[in-house]
């Protein structure tokens, strides 16, 4: 099986890939596949100029010459493309974002009507044998509301992609919070050696690799995890709401502090305690 992985994060130690990392781990756990990995923001990736030159051609390339045509090479023969990136705006990082736009070489001008009634642009590749998965991650404490966007893009994009959108990811860099992050990285492996097996994850082993590592209340109701950084004042201090004019700083990473900061609003979190977490909300199926 050739897998095509496009890494849409800015920084190395991204959050969000090394959950595509454990995923990619359990895929090979059975079989090697054939896996071609994409660091986007190392790559010459120009915004699309619109000239539809493509369509002219008709040869399924980009009149630019730039990085985009190997991409396309290797886009068109996967059998699996995961497209993984932290949400940006809710939505996908801009260097990522112009991969895709660009991805209109495949597609021709003229249009087709669907079953459903929607109307797309006739494609040059046979995309019903691509199965494509969207592993997303952002800094909330939930996710509820937050990859609305990006969900509608990505279903009319690729018709009806796996989706796994993960809250809390910068714990998953942070060594204070082992104890709840080695957890999820663990069941990652093990749905990707289910989605090896079938091309497809069922919707309790989604569920639970969506459930926060840190339950919402527990957390902040009014700001994203920023883990390691420092406050404002020392432990216990309060912060000013934003709804009351405050600001939100974000300050250099203390990576020898033990405790993890959860927000705009003063609350910490010692790591001693996430043993004793209340229960997560959507329970974790024994099969992953």
């Amino acid at each position: 099986m050739k897998i095509l992985v496009l890494n849409g994060s800015p920084k190395k130690k991204s959050d969000t890939f090394r959950l595509t990392e454990a995923f990619l781990r359990g895929m090979n756990r059975r079989a090697e596949h054939e896996t071609h990995i994409v660091r986007v923001i190392d790559t010459k990736i120009s915004p699309c100029r619109g000239c539809f030159s493509c369509w002219r051609r008709g040869d399924g390339r980009c009149v630019i010459d730039d990085d985009q045509n190997a991409i396309l090479d290797v886009y068109r023969d996967a059998d699996v493309i995961i497209w993984s990136f932290p949400l940006y705006c809710y939505g996908m990082p801009s260097h990522l974002k112009a991969v895709l736009d660009r991805t209109i070489p495949l597609v021709q001008q003229k249009m087709v009507r669907l079953p459903d009634g929607a109307v797309r642009h006739e494609s040059l590749v046979d995309f019903s044998r691509i199965h494509t998965l969207v592993i997303s991650g952002c800094g909330f404490p939930h996710w509820e509301g937050n990859f609305d966007g990006l969900r509608q893009m990505c279903r009319t994009c690729f018709g009806s992609p796996t989706m796994i959108c993960v809250p809390e990811t910068p714990l998953l860099n942070v060594p204070a919070a082992k104890a709840v992050a080695d957890p999820l990285l663990a069941r990652f492996e093990r749905a990707g050696e289910e989605y090896a097996a079938s091309l497809a994850l069922s919707p309790d082993t989604i569920a639970a690799l969506e459930a926060p590592m840190i339950p919402a209340d527990t957390c902040s109701d009014s700001g994203p995890i920023y883990p390691a950084t420092r406050p404002p004042s020392s432990p216990g201090a309060k912060m000013k709401p934003l709804s009351e004019g405050g600001a939100r700083t974000v300050f250099p990473p203390i990576p020898s502090r033990r405790r993890i900061w959860t927000g705009i609003t003063g609350t910490w979190l010692n790591p001693a305690s996430f043993t004793h977490l209340p229960p997560l909300t959507t329970p974790v199926p024994s099969a992953i």
